[in-house]
């Protein structure tokens, strides 16, 4: 379901500002930045901070993961359907139901944490491509974002209704980019398999009432 809701510019402004500043701090490495002068070698430890429309239909990949994990109405920001202007969905946090103003579409696996198991000689372009990565990207409330900061599994874990999908997701998206996967990752994420995905299999045989 949608709707058309006006006048959203200042809202969707605020919440780009404050993406960017923690899209930032996530990346825990040297920002890229457009520059119209000479071309210099691109530092190893640089990312670029864009959100790329993979398939030309105006809606960015923060906008389809927003798209593909809401709870209910959707607003949009004109009647193009480019950008949300609100709506509700459940942080991978804190399971609570939360607004646009509150929501940060950020990756599983961080740049700097893929910096530092591998991913040091990519190019731009594929450092862009796995920002853009749809299986690399959850939504969490601001103040789960900043809790959570660059810290892998071992270190800080989503709400427990999320543990296996959380869990499968690091180890999918490692194994795909060749990142390597340390021993406390290994472990954390197998715990949180071993407890959540068999959880979801008990609960996906019992008959429905």
């Amino acid at each position: 379901m949608h709707s058309y809701f006006r006048n959203p510019s200042r809202s969707i402004f605020w919440r780009s500002l404050q993406h960017l500043l923690l899209l930032m701090v996530l990346v825990g490495a040297t920002a890229a930045c457009a520059n119209k002068g000479a071309v210099a070698p691109e530092p190893s430890n640089e990312w670029p901070l864009a959100w790329q429309d993979k398939d030309g239909d105006c809606q960015d990949t923060e906008t389809e993961v927003l798209i593909a994990q809401i709870s209910g109405l959707v607003q949009w920001a004109s009647p193009d359907a480019c950008a949300i202007a609100a709506g509700q969905w459940k942080s991978w946090g804190s399971d609570q139901a939360v607004p646009l103003s509150s929501v940060l579409v950020v990756m599983v696996v961080v740049p700097s944490n893929a910096q530092a198991s591998g991913a040091q000689d990519w190019s731009m372009g594929e450092k862009l491509a796995f920002m853009n990565d749809e299986e690399n990207l959850i939504i969490l409330d601001t103040a789960s974002a900043k809790v959570r900061a660059n810290y892998g599994p071992d270190r800080w874990v989503p709400h427990k209704k999320y543990w296996c999908e959380y869990a499968t997701r690091w180890r999918n998206v490692k194994q795909r980019y060749g990142l390597t996967l340390s021993e406390e990752e290994d472990g954390a994420t197998a715990h949180m398999m071993a407890v959540a995905c068999e959880l979801s299999k008990e609960a996906d045989k019992k008959p429905m009432p």
